[in-house]
Formats: C-alpha cells, sequence, structure tokens
C-alpha cells in the first residue's frame, strides 16, 4: 500500500509540474501542437534554456533515439516506437542489497 501511495505522490508532483510547465510557454505565446505537445521549435529551445538553464545545461536531442527517465525510447522506424528498459532494470537488479538467486 505504501509503494502505491508514493507513486500516486509522484504522478500527482509530475503533473503539478507539467502545469506549472506549460503555463510558462502559453505565458511566452507559445502554442502546443494539439496532435502532439512535444514538437517544438529553435524559439523553444532558446526559451527552455534562459528559464531553466540555471538549474542545469538544458539538453536537446535531435536524434531518433532518447533516453527518458530509463527508457531509451527509438523512433527510427516511422510510425513505431520501440522502448528498452533492459540497461534500466539491470541497474535496479544489480542495485539490490540481495540477490534473487539467495530469495529463492
Amino acid at each position: 500500500m505504501k509503494v502505491l501511495r508514493e507513486t500516486y505522490v509522484l504522478l500527482q508532483a509530475a503533473l503539478l509540474w507539467y502545469n506549472e510547465f506549460r503555463e510558462d510557454l502559453e505565458g511566452q505565446r507559445f502554442k502546443f501542437n494539439p496532435y502532439d505537445p512535444c514538437v517544438v521549435n529553435d524559439d523553444f529551445a532558446k526559451w527552455l534554456e534562459l528559464t531553466y538553464g540555471k538549474h542545469g545545461r538544458v539538453k536537446i536531442n535531435r536524434s531518433n533515439v532518447h533516453d527518458y527517465l530509463g527508457m531509451k525510447l527509438d523512433f527510427s522506424v516511422n510510425g513505431k516506437l520501440k522502448i528498452d528498459m533492459r540497461d534500466y532494470v539491470k541497474e535496479m537488479l544489480e542495485s539490490l542489497p540481495i540477490t534473487l538467486e539467495k530469495m529463492m
């Protein structure tokens, strides 16, 4: 139950941040694409660096493969998305204080 509650809190925090971020963008007269709100242009990249760069360098990725929250998102094939989390799961398992074999 505690894990579910913590997950819910994280989702709420992400939604609150997104709403604030979107308000910031709309305040600068950026228009969101109704079909894909992640599509932006170079003016957005400049604004993002000026607004949030004080917290750390803003990384812009223009390739077909993106690393995001432990996921490798691969858009190499037109119209398809491949999601790979093997490296993330491997790292997570290696960081456990005990191995799974010992538990069985």
